[in-house]
């Protein structure tokens, strides 16, 4: 019998159980401030930033996405792509509920990609975002693809001699990262976090204790995977293999 993970196509398509998510000003403020976002309405706390939008579904996305994806590829999940859909501003002092299912996954020849869509609407229904998440799965290969995939974005080939119609620049500094996810992760909207979180920005070796992690809830377990497995280019099977019983090891 083979320990090959496989997928769960069985839970395509099914919608997550509504999640609620309580829009503080103060967070929205912080969060502005983390992405250099320096426009009046985000920093006095009338609106949210846009890109906000991925605060309340961080947590609730990882359960309907392991629930296709098997637990022993944790440790060698990226992001790949995000879609996000304003149909309307978030609003401090709103409460938002969002929702969340896997509409497909697709082989490639270094892994698999895995579609993830997200809805969040207001309490009383008003559709918010809508957004599509792309995880990507290096060195697995899911052997088939398979249900809706999020939008793609190849450049029309007709298009690529024309002249650029406008530039953007972008600066990122040097300890943005880790302010961002400050203001992203459960961490720090006071979640419980595993005990395995390493105080230090870098991540750490997995060790025995670590795998402790993974017998904790879904969103934990991939919490404490991506910190506990090297995230350089080089990290991969090698480093990190997955195991059949579904550790880190």
């Amino acid at each position: 019998m083979s320990d090959q993970p496989t997928m769960n196509p069985a839970n395509l398509g099914v919608w997550s159980e509504p999640f609620d998510f309580k829009v503080e000003r103060e967070q929205a403020i912080a969060y502005a401030k983390a992405t250099n976002d320096d426009h009046p309405r985000y920093l006095s706390g009338e609106l949210a930033p846009p890109v906000f939008a991925i605060v309340p579904v961080f947590q609730g996305m990882i359960d309907p996405l392991f629930k296709v994806v098997p637990d022993s590829l944790i440790p060698f999940v990226v992001h790949g792509e995000q879609d996000m859909v304003f149909h309307r501003p978030i609003v401090p002092g709103q409460t938002l509920v969002s929702r969340a299912k896997v509409t497909g996954y697709a082989s490639k020849s270094s892994g698999t990609t895995v579609s993830l869509k997200l809805e969040t609407r207001t309490d009383a229904g008003e559709l918010v975002n809508e957004q599509w998440m792309v995880s990507f799965f290096r060195g697995f290969s899911a052997g088939e693809t398979v249900g809706e995939h999020a939008p793609g974005h190849g450049l029309d080939e007709a298009l690529r001699g024309d002249a650029p119609v406008a530039e953007v620049v972008q600066h990122v500094d040097d300890d943005q990262t880790f302010r961002c996810r400050a203001r992203t992760s459960p961490r720090a909207s006071g979640t419980r976090a595993p005990e395995s979180w390493p105080s230090s920005p870098r991540p750490a070796a997995v060790t025995s204790s670590s795998r402790t992690a993974w017998r904790r809830s879904a969103t934990e377990r991939w919490l404490s995977a991506r910190l506990a497995c090297p995230a350089s280019p080089s990290a991969g099977p090698r480093t990190c293999r997955p195991a059949s019983d579904g550790r880190a090891g």
